[in-house]
């Protein structure tokens, strides 16, 4: 039994400025927005699980979005819905791995919709294209076909993984301890030396075959290992 999840729409990115929003609008989005983006897909999550308890296995896949990496300053309910959304992901990995009920996350960037089309069509849009090594964002089919691979063939493993179709690709920043990736911190832990400098080197290697030109989806598996490795110490 697989479960796969999108939550949220248009009303729930709703624009609450935090300098600009009145205090019952902001408490209105907020509730809004995080039952719609969080508590539904928590519940139905939740339940599924006791439905899969018994056959001893199942599959949940949520789809989160880019906004919880780089932080949404006019929307930062969905933002932090989202973020709340990969968090959710991971503890219900550990939660349900011992009954083989296994839990992905999916976060897509720009996706080729009639939400979308507005962006990208007025001055943000070269910004946005001139982002993604590809030049162009993604099609609804082909985010179809990163839920589906997950909820259906991606190895046992990626429990607890939050797969970033963002396509979004800048230069990674070389500080050891603190690589950005689309305005995301990726931290590594100071205090394990050996899995310090493996990840290090693995996120190097990842890094320079994208300059290449040899990986349009690197950034998809330095995401993938860093979060396994936060989420089991590994």
């Amino acid at each position: 039994l697989d479960l796969g999840q999108r939550a949220g729409d248009h009303r729930r990115r709703e624009r609450h400025d935090p300098a600009a929003t009145s205090f019952a609008d902001w408490r209105d989005i907020w509730r809004r927005t995080l039952d719609a983006n969080l508590t539904g897909p928590a519940n139905l999550s939740f339940l599924v699980a006791q439905i899969m308890r018994p056959q001893r296995g199942g599959r949940i896949v949520n789809v989160s979005s880019r906004g919880a990496f780089r932080g949404e300053p006019g929307a930062p309910a969905y933002g932090a819905s989202k973020a709340g959304l990969n968090a959710l992901g991971q503890s219900l990995a550990k939660a349900f791995a011992p009954e083989k009920i296994f839990v992905f996350t999916l976060a897509p960037g720009w996706v080729e919709t009639d939400m979308a089309a507005s962006y990208l069509a007025g001055p943000a849009g070269d910004a946005i294209r001139a982002e993604i090594p590809l030049g162009r964002i993604a099609t609804p089919a082909e985010v179809a076909r990163a839920a589906t691979w997950l909820a259906l063939d991606a190895p046992e493993s990626m429990t607890g993984c939050i797969l970033d179709q963002s396509q979004c690709l800048r230069r990674l920043s070389g500080r050891l301890g603190s690589w950005r990736q689309c305005g995301f911190e990726l931290p590594v832990a100071g205090d394990d030396a050996f899995g310090h400098e493996l990840v290090l080197r693995g996120a190097r290697a990842i890094v320079e075959a994208v300059g290449r030109g040899q990986c349009v989806h690197a950034r998809g598996r330095l995401q993938v290992l860093l979060s396994q490795r936060r989420l089991f110490g590994g």
